[in-house]
């Protein structure tokens, strides 16, 4: 989950039905303490937060917002009251989805404590991010996934999984999976560090087993997959030339040739 600029649709409160809570401009009989939305720093962005301080005539307020955000002197005609269903409740260990940071973007994860006292709750999201103090209407129960099967092999593809996923340059790189997401697709963590979100299914697959070809096996033309120039990237190509010291010139896909390349760093696809 990278630092990224606020940016919300409104209004970002669901119901179970998925449709947006009500909400009123009536902002005449607000009080410490009430559920808000304010349009922060008049932009045109609305973000959930609590009025913390009124002005004696009812024309400024003071709110703190759920990211802990702070503005003073508010004008009313930059507040919406928020009317949302607290009734909501969840246990620890229960499975939810959390707006995370109140960005609008909702992430997996587990209830780890809770506030019953404040109708509040830790959770630690599935990538092993964690978020504090949740207010029960960032949080919503989550679906129960399908399990995903990989489109190579028979393992299941879950958090932690060593696996092996396309990445843009055009090959399929060694990586783990940080993150299932409730549409199907996965977060992922390459080995290099680099971290991609949203992969769809069919872009990761378990690790092949590593099986070494027979010479006889290949032969000019023989489509396959090749570890160009030995690093952990393997990407598609097709043998050019089959060499007398037992070596293979390939041609990739993209374009490349490569000279010389041993049978152990191809496979067959």
């Amino acid at each position: 989950m990278e630092e990224t600029q606020k940016v919300i649709p409104t209004p970002i409160i669901e119901t179970d039905s998925a449709e947006a809570v009500n909400s009123t401009p009536n902002t005449a009989k607000l009080k410490p303490g009430d559920l808000i939305e304010g349009n922060f720093r008049a932009l045109g962005v609305w973000y959930p937060g609590r009025i913390t301080e009124t002005d004696v005539d009812g024309r400024s307020f003071d709110v703190i917002y759920e990211d802990g955000e702070k503005e003073t002197g508010v004008a009313p005609t930059l507040l919406r009251r928020l009317v949302v269903d607290e009734s909501q409740r969840f246990n620890e260990g229960d499975l939810v989805e959390g707006n995370y940071r109140c960005r609008g973007q909702w992430y997996r994860g587990k209830i780890t404590r809770v506030m019953a006292d404040e109708n509040r709750y830790d959770v630690q999201y599935d990538d092993g991010e964690e978020e504090k103090a949740m207010a029960t209407y960032l949080l919503r129960p989550a679906p129960v996934l399908p399990t995903v099967a990989s489109p190579v092999g028979s393992n299941e593809l879950v958090p932690g999984a060593a696996v092996e996923a396309f990445h843009s340059s055009g090959g399929w790189f060694p990586s783990r999976i940080a993150a299932v997401l409730s549409d199907g697709c996965f977060d992922i963590l390459f080995e290099d560090g680099e971290r991609d979100s949203h992969v769809i299914a069919a872009h990761v697959r378990s690790k092949p087993v590593s099986v070494a070809l027979d010479v006889s096996q290949l032969q000019e033309g023989t489509a396959v997959e090749a570890n160009y120039q030995g690093n952990s990237g393997w990407f598609p190509a097709r043998v050019a030339e089959v060499n007398d010291d037992g070596t293979f010139d390939l041609l990739y896909d993209d374009g490349e040739f490569e000279e010389g390349v041993s049978r152990l760093m191809m496979r067959l696809l």
